[in-house]
């Protein structure tokens, strides 16, 4: 592969990499939780293990 070739693969995989991140942020931004969302019942702790209260 010679570098031109080289570079210009570095520059479409660079585009599409940015590309993706950019509509991962816009479609986060643009999330609404829906009216009737709770916070859990029961805590976790770091691991992910349910700990019970009480």
């Amino acid at each position: 592969m010679t570098q031109n070739q080289w570079l210009l693969h570095q520059l479409v995989i660079s585009c599409v990499l940015s590309t993706t991140v950019i509509i991962s942020q816009v479609a986060l931004a643009g999330y609404e939780p829906p009216d009737d969302q709770k916070p859990p019942k029961e805590s976790s702790d770091s691991s992910g293990v349910r700990v019970m209260d009480g």
